[in-house]
């Protein structure tokens, strides 16, 4: 890499343009995540209406529980500062937040329950799952392990995800298989005693009671189901209570967090954006029995969120986010490496250095060069041509220089061939016309078993003879100038 793009990234990160992006990515490999997960609308209530019988008010509850997606309304306000729809939200203390975490979670295993242990239910549950697996949705999206136990250290003890996704995968595609099955019942226990180790997630939940609501709307209702979307009904009611007022509650921490970063090019409602994500991934898998403040443990999730958006959003060709998470110490190291030894390392001293591949360093260097558009006027001078219009094109020659060379290839033909078999043999391996590839006056000599001098006095004579003939047919093929 050259002198002048070494001193531009040096200017691009002490601008902070990328500095401390990735602080966090070391704290981060607990928290991984593929795939963004909906949004709880914040300000949408469900609304009674007492002039339908109870079957349909129950059902258009269940529905709209079931379909609300929480969303953040954010405001411009002349400069910077944004108007958060939720901003008069009260500031909820460690005790208020330990409290709704416990019915948000009491609630959630109750709606676990009424949907595990119902045949309905489960059989929902198997086709949500395998059917968002087959779009591609990552499992931590769905569920997580449910358990207090310390990480142990053997690793063969413990599901990893795939094999994990993959066990689920075989059980309820038996589930599916199995209805009006005489063997239904033992599948069914099998794939219960799993899930009972498992936690499932409040927006998987609330999808699987959407769907189950659509599927008993189209048959005659027992008793049974309507005791079912009943109680499920009050248990969604009152998880989403709870994990509406934990997400409205905390949404200051999102917007102190995001200013953080507000040095980056990414606008900072985006910023505010990755950041309620997180926060609500957060919401959504907080343990409370765990003796962790929530503040403590969702300050991760936000980072983490923030940060994956900037690697998404900040270069047009991105990054693997584990390779674009060692920029900043890349970028220190060089930094450290220009003040101690007054020139910029190298590559492979930085790979060195920062016990990397080649290749990583490699892709992180080139990808943060200065990104410059080729329409922009050059200069930014708006009398000056386009970057683009300025540039000389040299990978295609263009079709006018196929005509010319093919033309002079003919006219170089038809004069060599007015000359002696010796003569014309001289000039084609002198200048390679045949052959492409030119020949020395001594190697033309021991080719033909001639001095060098008779070979330069051959060739002069038959470079006169063109001259003579032909250079009012060739003089149209000089370059101007």
């Amino acid at each position: 890499m050259t002198q002048m793009n070494y001193s531009m990234l040096n200017n691009q990160y002490r601008s902070g343009s990328f500095r401390g992006f990735y602080k966090e990515a070391s704290l981060e490999t607990d928290l991984m995540h593929s795939r963004r997960p909906q949004i709880d609308n914040l300000n949408n209530d469900s609304d009674e209406i007492e002039s339908e019988p109870a079957d349909a008010e129950l059902f258009a509850e269940t529905e709209v529980l079931s379909s609300s997606n929480d969303a953040m309304t954010f405001v411009q306000n002349g400069g910077d500062e944004l108007l958060i729809h939720q901003q008069n939200a009260s500031v909820l203390t460690p005790e208020e937040l330990t409290s709704l975490a416990q019915q948000m979670e009491q609630s959630r295993l109750n709606l676990s329950h009424l949907m595990i242990y119902s045949d309905s239910g489960l059989s929902v549950i198997a086709g949500e799952f395998v059917s968002a697996i087959g779009d591609g949705i990552d499992l931590s999206e769905l569920i997580r392990k449910n358990s207090l136990e310390p990480v142990q250290k053997d690793n063969a003890a413990q599901d990893t995800a795939k094999q994990l996704a993959s066990k689920l995968l075989e059980c309820f595609q038996q589930v599916i298989n199995a209805k009006g099955n005489t063997h239904s019942s033992a599948v069914f226990t099998e794939c219960r005693q799993l899930l009972d180790d498992l936690h499932l997630l409040p927006n998987f939940l609330q999808q699987i009671v959407k769907v189950l609501t659509c599927r008993l709307k189209d048959r005659a209702l027992n008793g049974d189901d309507l005791e079912l979307l009943k109680s499920a009904s009050i248990e969604q009611q009152r998880m989403i209570s709870a994990r509406r007022a934990m997400i409205s509650g905390n949404l200051r921490l999102v917007t102190f967090i995001a200013r953080q970063y507000h040095h980056s090019s990414v606008p900072f409602t985006d910023l505010i954006q990755d950041g309620t994500v997180g926060l609500i991934k957060a919401v959504d898998r907080y343990d409370w029995r765990r003796s962790v403040r929530f503040s403590t443990y969702a300050i991760y999730w936000i980072k983490q969120s923030i940060t994956r958006g900037m690697v998404r959003q900040e270069k047009m060709v991105r990054l693997p986010y584990n390779i674009a998470a060692k920029a900043a110490a890349v970028f220190e190291t060089m930094n450290d490496y220009l003040v101690k030894h007054n020139q910029w390392p190298t590559n492979k001293t930085l790979a060195e250095i920062c016990a990397l591949p080649e290749e990583e360093i490699k892709a992180i260097v080139n990808n943060y060069q200065p990104t410059i558009s080729l329409d922009n006027n050059i200069n930014d001078d708006e009398d000056l041509p386009a970057i683009v219009d300025s540039m000389e094109q040299n990978h295609f020659p263009q079709p006018i220089s196929i005509l010319a060379n093919s033309a002079l290839k003919n006219c170089l033909r038809k004069a060599i061939e007015t000359l002696p078999e010796r003569e014309a043999d001289i000039i084609n391996c002198r200048f390679g016309l045949d052959s492409d590839t030119e020949m020395t006056l001594q190697d033309i000599a021991d080719r033909m078993s001639l001095t060098r001098e008779r070979v330069r006095q051959i060739q002069n004579s038959a470079l006169l003879k063109l001259k003579n003939k032909f250079s009012s047919d060739l003089v149209d093929f000089l370059e101007p100038g």
